[in-house]
């Protein structure tokens, strides 16, 4: 077996020193004095405990966990956290895991935004609630539990630039997917939501690992949504480009672009057939760089064909136009 030098286990020690919460009704605070955290909390029904971010600080300087299991007060009564919105600014820099097993809200924009040593995140298996910005350049974070996220809206730059984000995430309940809201997370693989319609602008760019995607009720796709999906698969591509869909790109028709583009594994055929189509138009660099995409074939007669649209895809490609000729510029 392998020896620890004394410095290697004093170093193993301190990302491994736990210590509990004590609750105090007089002051309304959770205190961990071992590890420095204090927060203000309100007690809702009987044990359950809302930490809304007054009065909440940090008092160290080290690599820190924030373990809200187990919370006690002087008698020895349990309580849940079961809500959480704001980590102290000082805590920031060094936290590396945050383990609330009761907690079913992330309450706070920006909650842990750029805690850049952040590794883990255990949360409730009911999540009801991320905010925006939540996680947003997590750079370090690889565990995330749980992965069925029972929201109603994945709101924007969730988990925005987590570039060691990787695996799947279903989230069963949800309706749209807000800006920026994966975009730079390049190791997710696999994204479902069965209730979704809208996918918001830019909310999957730069998911270079990104393969499979479920939405099947889609019905509107934002600018660049998808943009930089290396690894889209044509799947996925034809379950999101279905004859239901309403809206490709921006509701202004000279601000439509990028929505597919630099799709590299998508290969065709990419079949236009959206009666539906509230702006019939192709937008500016849709497939701009899919460089093996083969074929495109119009069954819709398309108004426009942005400058772009096609721009770099496979060498010989064949794209067949629509019975009546669309501008193209």
């Amino acid at each position: 077996m392998k020896k620890l030098s004394l410095v290697s286990f004093a170093i193993f020690v301190s990302f491994c020193v736990y210590g509990k919460f004590t609750y105090d009704p007089s002051t309304g605070t959770i205190v961990d004095e071992v590890n420095g955290w204090t927060f203000k909390a309100t007690l809702k029904n009987t044990d359950e405990l809302y930490l809304d971010g007054t009065g909440c600080s940090y008092s160290r300087e080290t690599p820190c966990s924030l373990d809200l299991t187990e919370i006690t007060d002087a008698d020895g009564k349990t309580y849940k956290a079961v809500s959480f919105k704001v980590l102290p600014a000082a805590a920031k820099p060094y936290l590396t895991e945050f383990v609330a097993p009761d907690c079913q809200k992330i309450e706070g924009e920006h909650c842990f935004n750029s805690c850049t040593e952040l590794l883990t995140v255990e949360l409730n298996e009911n999540v009801t609630y991320i905010a925006g910005w939540a996680f947003y350049n997590c750079t370090k974070l690889e565990t995330f539990i749980p992965r069925t996220l029972n929201v109603n809206y994945l709101y924007g730059s969730t988990f925005r630039e987590c570039t060691s984000l990787a695996g799947s995430f279903d989230m069963p309940n949800c309706i749209k997917i807000s800006t920026m809201a994966f975009s730079g997370c390049a190791k997710i693989e696999s994204v479902s939501a069965a209730n979704v319609t809208d996918v918001g602008e830019s909310s999957f760019s730069g998911c270079s690992r990104l393969s499979n995607v479920s939405f099947p009720k889609i019905t509107s796709i934002a600018n660049s949504a998808f943009s930089r999906c290396a690894s889209l698969s044509n799947e996925s591509l034809d379950g999101l480009l279905h004859k239901s869909i309403k809206q490709l790109g921006s509701n202004a028709i000279d601000n439509q672009e990028w929505l597919f583009s630099e799709c590299s594994a998508i290969t065709g055929p990419v079949v236009w057939d959206f009666p539906s189509l509230t702006t019939n138009v192709v937008a500016k660099g849709m497939f701009n760089n899919c460089t093996s995409l083969k074929e495109v074939r119009f069954v819709t007669d398309v108004a426009r064909i942005k400058d772009r649209a096609f721009r770099d895809i496979a060498s010989g490609a064949s794209i067949y136009m629509p019975l009546t000729a669309p501008a193209v510029y």
